[in-house]
């Protein structure tokens, strides 16, 4: 199709019309290009995009349609897309366009809503009163002799509400869209002859037996034949139970209430007046004390409540004991907490120096367990242990001793000899709370030291009991002293 027309572009290279090419008379002769802004479909599997105006015009005229000429882009991202350059990826007439989602055009933009701008033709058609305008997208055949039969110089309002366009209703009253009033198509409509009907007709069009299904259409023929809107609007004007605003509300208890300020001797005076149930009507000064409105639930009474009361009733709470304002110093007195506990226990180890294999258990010849009596004075407690130590006698730090862990329990777990690798059993699962990691060794001398600050570890004694149990194991191998002494001791508060 745009092989056979002569496409003319303004100086900025904008498409503005096009001449078909050896025209018969049963063709438009004169098309002109339109932009068609965020055409929006949905490309097919193929990423083919289907534009919604046919054909698609080359606007920057270099010969091809590219994305300049379309702008594609995705309507979720906003991103653009790219338009395939291969031979039968673009056919202009049936405005296809092959999209991908990469420069490389490797990856087809499939079933992806998307978005396109571009320049189309839209034929030129001669309306009743021989101007040029926008023939419709529907195919239409123009003799050069005379309109068709039953154009729109013949048609009558009422075909016209059910079978025509708003443009066709002004083009047959013989207005101009960008011109028309709406003076000036009721003008026309009563010149016309078109609103000789009863009130009654359009009363009962609008507002009689099946009014809810009435259509627009139904209700545009309906006006297409009433007469004497004014008189339409009297009647309703004087309907019992429709009221002007000027009309004065009646008399008795349905009062809608007021309220005024009239000056009264130079003193200004504020007057409310309600009407909601049984309400306190009260005139206040405006010179004398603020007030507010409050509303009495158990009166069921709205009533006026001055500020000055409010300063009142909060000067009386300020003086009142035990109630302390802002500025007030308050004492806060700090004592140590009467529940913190340092419970610890101690074992010795067998008079051998045989090496530790690393995770296995340190503690005595025969299985024996920690326990750390009185964690808290009441049983069942939550505790918090802030902090570990472990105090080893012996003078120098075996080689490989590089710290330990202290696995708890809330009660007495299986016993494990020294010197055999730490396991947990199923029946001490429900037993275990967990453990502590104490790393930093230090070498005092005579004594070895381990210490871990800053624990925090949180827990809960069982409900009869206020001793924990554990079990020591060496992170590390290491050979140890014969029967050297380790003391554990543990820093907790309850919380």
């Amino acid at each position: 199709m745009v092989e056979t027309f002569t496409l003319k572009k303004d100086s900025n290279n904008i498409p503005v019309c096009a001449f078909q090419i050896g025209a018969n008379a049963l063709n438009y002769v004169a098309w002109v290009a339109v932009q068609v802004v965020d055409d929006t479909q949905t490309t097919d599997a193929n990423g083919v995009f289907t534009a919604a105006s046919k054909p698609i015009l080359d606007a920057d005229g270099d010969g091809d349609i590219t994305a300049a000429d379309v702008l594609p882009r995705r309507t979720d991202t906003g991103v653009s897309l790219y338009v395939g350059t291969t031979a039968g990826e673009v056919d202009s007439n049936a405005g296809e366009i092959t999209l991908y989602t990469d420069e490389a055009l490797t990856t087809l933009a499939a079933s992806i809503e998307v978005k396109c701008t571009y320049w189309t033709l839209v034929p030129l058609a001669v309306d009743s009163s021989g101007r040029l305008v926008l023939a419709p997208t529907t195919t239409l055949e123009i003799s050069a002799s005379a309109l068709p039969t039953g154009a729109a110089t013949e048609a009558t309002v009422a075909t016209l509400a059910t079978e025509a366009t708003l443009g066709d209703v002004l083009t047959a009253l013989g207005l101009v869209a960008s011109e028309a009033t709406l003076g000036d198509v009721l003008t026309a409509l009563g010149s016309a002859g078109q609103l000789d009907i009863a009130l009654s007709d359009l009363r009962d069009a609008i507002t009689g037996a099946g009014a809810g299904t009435k259509t627009l259409a139904d209700i545009v023929t309906a006006l297409a034949a009433a007469g004497d809107l004014g008189a339409l609007l009297t009647a309703i004007k004087d309907t019992d139970g429709i009221k002007k605003i000027t009309d004065a509300l009646p008399a008795g208890d349905n009062k809608l209430g007021y309220t005024g300020i009239t000056n009264v001797d130079g003193d200004r005076f504020v007057h409310v007046h309600a009407s909601l149930g049984d309400v306190e009507d009260f005139t206040q000064s405006l010179s004398s004390s603020a007030f507010l409105l409050t509303y009495d639930a158990v009166a069921d009474k709205w009533k006026r409540f001055k500020v000055s009361d409010i300063t009142d009733i909060l000067t009386a709470i300020k003086d009142t004991d035990g109630i302390k304002k802002i500025t007030d110093t308050v004492n806060v007195a700090v004592t140590e907490n009467p529940t913190g506990t340092a419970p610890s226990d101690s074992q010795t180890r067998p008079d051998d120096t045989t090496a530790y294999a690393a995770l296995d258990v340190v503690g005595e010849d025969a299985a024996a367990n920690l326990e750390f009596a009185d964690v808290l004075a009441t049983a069942g407690g939550a505790f918090v242990i802030l902090s570990a130590k472990i105090r080893i006698d012996a003078a120098v730090i075996p080689a490989g001793m590089t710290g330990f862990r202290l696995h708890l329990y809330d009660a007495a777990p299986t016993a494990i000899t020294d010197n055999v690798a730490y396991n947990l059993p199923s029946g001490d699962r429900a037993k275990y709370l967990g453990y502590i990691s104490v790393t930093d060794i230090v070498d005092n001398g005579d004594t070895v030291w381990c210490q871990a600050d800053a624990v925090n570890f949180v827990g809960k004694l069982a409900a009869a009991s206020t001793t924990l149990y554990g079990v020591l194991q060496t992170i590390g191998a290491y050979t140890p002293s014969a029967s050297t002494v380790k003391t554990i001791t543990l820093n907790v508060a309850a919380i």
